[in-house]
């Protein structure tokens, strides 16, 4: 009876989920769970945090102070979320 335990990762838009499943030939069980309260949009505001602070070092200009810079911002930090998701590990 071969037995193969995997990992399975999510990330939604609110929260970061883990399973840990053992899959065996005609059943599986899952031998854990895990749940944070933690999403994409956590990331993505991280994301826009992190590029408007080496924008503000690099080139002297605060880019949160125009509502069309944030929006900016955020559209290429979801960009950036979905070529960072396709880079194999």
């Amino acid at each position: 009876d071969q037995k193969e335990v995997v990992l399975f990762a999510d990330m939604g838009q609110a929260y970061f989920q883990l399973q840990l499943v053992e899959f065996s030939y005609n059943r599986f069980r899952v031998l854990s769970h895990h749940s944070e309260l933690l999403g994409g949009r956590d990331f993505t505001a991280r994301l826009q945090a992190y590029l408007s602070e080496e924008i503000l070092a690099k080139y002297k200009v605060d880019v949160t102070k125009r509502a069309r810079n944030i929006w900016q911002m955020n559209k290429e930090s979801l960009r950036l979320k979905k070529v960072l998701s396709t880079v194999p590990m």
